[in-house]
C-alpha cells in the first residue's frame, strides 16, 4: 500500500511537470505589440460568417471608437470592427458574460477588446493564430484556455443586446456561448479546452458575433494557446507505464 501512494502520489507530481512544461505558442493579449504591428502568427478580421465567409483584414494603426484609441479597424466609415490591445477599458453597465466575478476590465498585456461590425457584411469580428513549423516543434497536441468578458455600456435588461463568442479550430468550433443582458444569470465565458490536434497551417479562431444587434458588443478576451513538451509527455507516459506494471505485479 505505502508503495502504491508513493507511485500515485509521482504520477500526480509528474501530470503537474507535464503541465508547467507546456509551451505557450500564443497570448491573445500578451502578443500584442502596438497598433501599427500585426503580431507574429496572428490575424485581425472582419467577416460575415464565423467561418468559411468572407474575411477582410482589419486596418492597423486606425483611431477606433469615440475615445481615439489606435488599433485595428475595418474599412467602413462608422459602426466598424475593430481590435484594440494597448488600453485599459472599463465595463459598463451591460453584462452578457461572467468569469465568477464583477471586475469585466480590460488589462493591457492580458486582453484584447474585439468590438463586430454594425452591419451583415462586417458583423463577425475574428482574432486568428495559425500554426507555424517551428511551433510544431513543441508538439502535435495543443491546449486553448481563457475569457471572454464584456464590456459593452448600455441600459441592463435588454433583452436583444446579446452577443456570442466562439473559439474555433479551423472550421471545427471547440467553445461557443451565448450572452443577454435580459438573462437572470449571463453566459459563462470561460474556457479550458484540451487535447486538440493540430498540425503546421492549422488555426485557432477567437470570434465575436454582433449576433443581430450593434450595442454592447465590446468585448474583452484573454486566451493562451499551449503546446506540451514531448519530454513532458514522455515523463507522464513512463510514469503511467510504471503504476501498470506494478499493479499486475500485485495481482500476480
Amino acid at each position: 500500500m505505502k508503495n502504491t501512494k508513493i507511485l500515485l502520489s509521482s504520477l500526480l507530481a509528474c501530470a503537474a511537470l507535464t503541465s508547467a512544461n507546456a509551451e505557450i505558442v500564443a497570448d491573445i493579449g500578451g502578443d500584442y505589440i502596438d497598433a501599427s504591428t500585426l503580431p507574429a502568427g496572428w490575424s485581425y478580421l472582419y467577416s460575415n460568417a464565423a467561418t468559411g465567409g468572407t474575411e477582410v483584414e482589419l486596418t492597423a494603426n486606425t483611431l477606433v471608437g469615440n475615445a481615439g484609441n489606435l488599433g485595428f479597424e475595418g474599412d467602413s466609415t462608422q459602426n466598424t470592427p475593430a481590435i484594440l490591445g494597448a488600453i485599459t477599458a472599463v465595463d459598463g453597465e451591460l453584462e452578457v458574460f461572467t468569469d465568477g466575478f464583477e471586475g469585466h476590465a480590460a488589462v493591457v498585456g492580458t486582453d484584447l477588446v474585439l468590438h463586430p461590425g454594425n452591419t451583415a457584411p462586417t458583423s463577425f469580428v475574428i482574432a486568428r493564430y495559425t500554426f507555424s513549423a517551428a511551433d510544431m516543434l513543441y508538439g502535435t497536441t495543443a491546449g486553448i484556455s481563457g475569457a471572454f468578458r464584456d464590456l459593452g455600456g448600455g441600459t441592463t435588461g435588454v433583452a436583444e443586446l446579446s452577443i456570442i463568442a466562439s473559439v474555433y479550430h479551423n472550421s471545427t468550433v471547440l467553445f461557443s456561448a451565448t450572452g443577454s443582458a435580459g438573462r437572470l444569470f449571463q453566459a459563462d465565458g470561460t474556457f479550458n479546452i484540451g487535447d486538440v490536434t493540430v498540425a503546421e497551417g492549422d488555426s485557432i479562431s477567437f470570434v465575436v458575433d454582433r449576433n443581430g444587434h450593434y450595442a454592447g458588443d465590446e468585448t474583452a478576451l484573454s486566451g493562451k494557446v499551449s503546446i506540451p513538451e514531448p519530454s513532458s509527455y514522455a515523463l507522464l507516459l513512463g510514469s503511467l507505464g510504471m503504476v501498470m506494471v506494478f499493479a499486475r505485479r500485485r495481482r500476480a
